[in-house]
């Protein structure tokens, strides 16, 4: 591990924390609850072991990845599948915002909120207002942003209030 590149030792970090803890969680819970059957060809043993042995610049090349795979299959696939923005699991919330989620947000951050006095009032209200109110991306924060903030600190705080964990 000592004498691997940095592209290698990102590629382990990915292997052992991202894929099993995020990426593979989500395909998995996602998939079987629309009742697919979902693969993943690269975590193959053989293929993955086949790729240990290939060098750096055959995986990536001018800051895009998967170098070889592009080079195998540009005469197979339409020019879009290289050049569409990656796009990943996340749900996009600003669409839900509604009276309930407003209502829902507001009794688990100020009516009911377990942890009162925890986060400063100002930066709760800053925090509901931007999640519920923000329409457009700004230098500070995009929407999806704001909104994801908002959510986080709903899932918190009803996590909280939900298992009457308590903090000093």
């Amino acid at each position: 591990a000592e004498n691997w590149s940095a592209l290698r030792r990102i590629m382990y970090y990915r292997l052992k924390h991202t894929l099993p803890a995020n990426m593979l969680v989500k395909v998995d819970r996602m998939s079987m609850a629309n009742s697919l059957e979902v693969r993943a060809p690269f975590l193959d043993p053989d293929l993955f072991d086949a790729s240990l042995k290939l060098p750096d610049n055959l995986l990536i090349q001018n800051g895009k990845g998967k170098h070889i795979i592009r080079e195998i299959m540009k005469e197979y696939l339409p020019d879009e599948v290289f050049n569409h923005p990656k796009s990943g699991f996340n749900m996009p919330l600003f669409s839900y915002r509604n009276e309930a989620f407003r209502q829902l947000a507001q009794r688990l951050l100020f009516d009911e909120n377990p942890w009162k006095g925890f986060f400063p009032e100002s930066e709760l209200k800053e925090i509901f207002n931007r999640g519920m109110n923000q329409t457009k991306d700004d230098s500070k924060m995009s929407v999806f942003r704001a909104t994801h903030q908002l959510w986080m600190m709903m899932q918190l705080l009803g996590w909280a209030k939900e298992f009457k964990i308590q903090v000093d």
